[in-house]
């Protein structure tokens, strides 16, 4: 097999040779931003818009990538090409690049480590959308500035990587009684045919996934509230799911020890149905969760 390409710093090379200085700014001070955009037989899926929120996050920082927005895009398509991505994710990262020396302080003149990669992530069980997930909630020890797509995320594997010990799928961060997000999802809940979530704040990534939803709930006439709530109100929702680049959408069965009524629930179901179409018609493809939506709308028209 042979070895997967790398874009770095201005030219495509081996992995193995994709190499940063150890006084790397992302290195030494987890000082950068990233994206990551999925790829569904060989097109990336919404390229523009996570191509846009690397560019924004990167504003955010001050951190020139010295590229447009153009040559980004196409340097993305000629990766999935060299790599022969058929279904996989595309990750970009940026940080401050390297002054030679550790040092807080970066010279306005330097210029910044700009990564593409690759990736073949297995396909996630199927019982993770038929019986849905386990979350546990735990404290936002997060900085203000979630709303930046930051390298820095050592909060989130810590606690997540922690909640795996004690048997949960993922974690749901909880800010003074206020619910704001995942380790790596936005988080949605349904309550009496209304679709809520968290509003956009520093606490939360505005993800682009959740906002696809949005659009497609008005579109279809789904009520949609954004809006603060307690970790109460979605123990008490009648269905609960996250929300990401990579998985789309996902069910949630349990968080802490109060079971979810429904999962995945009538309306859930329906979202990942306008999902996956929204999906197979920027694309032109069928989409791999095609098949399992069909059968879950089945059973749940039987029930």
């Amino acid at each position: 097999m042979a070895e997967q390409e790398v874009f770095i710093n201005g030219k495509f090379v081996a992995q193995s040779q994709a190499k940063v200085s150890v006084y790397e700014y992302g290195f030494n001070f987890g000082a950068g931003v990233y994206d990551v955009a999925r790829v569904e037989q060989g097109k990336i899926y919404q390229l523009t818009e996570h191509v846009q929120r690397l560019l924004r996050s990167a504003e955010h920082i001050t951190l020139h990538i010295p590229l447009t927005e153009s040559e980004i895009k196409q340097i993305s398509e000629d990766l999935v090409k060299r790599n022969n991505i058929h279904n996989g994710l595309v990750y970009y990262q940026a940080t401050y690049g390297d002054y030679n020396v550790r040092s807080h302080y970066w010279p306005a003149t330097m210029n910044a480590t700009f990564v593409v990669f690759t990736m073949t992530p297995p396909a996630p069980p199927e019982t993770m959308f038929t019986q849905g997930i386990t979350l546990k909630s735990v404290p936002d020890i997060r900085w203000k500035r979630c709303d930046i797509k930051s390298v820095l995320l050592l909060p989130n594997i810590m606690t997540l990587n922690l909640a795996i010990k004690e048997g949960f799928n993922d974690i749901v961060f909880v800010d003074d009684d206020t619910v704001t997000e995942s380790a790596l999802s936005n988080i949605l809940c349904v309550k009496d045919n209304v679709v809520y979530s968290p509003p956009d704040s520093g606490k939360i990534l505005s993800g682009i996934t959740r906002l696809t939803l949005f659009r497609l709930c008005e579109e279809n006439h789904i009520p949609v509230k954004k809006q603060h709530f307690s970790i109460s109100f979605l123990k008490d929702a009648d269905e609960v799911f996250l929300t990401n680049t990579s998985k789309e959408l996902v069910p949630v069965r349990a968080i802490d020890d109060r079971k979810i009524p429904h999962s995945p629930g009538p309306l859930t179901i329906r979202l990942m149905d306008l999902l996956v179409q929204s999906l197979e018609k920027e694309l032109g493809v069928v989409h791999p969760k095609r098949d399992l939506i069909k059968t879950l709308k089945e059973k749940n028209h039987k029930q």
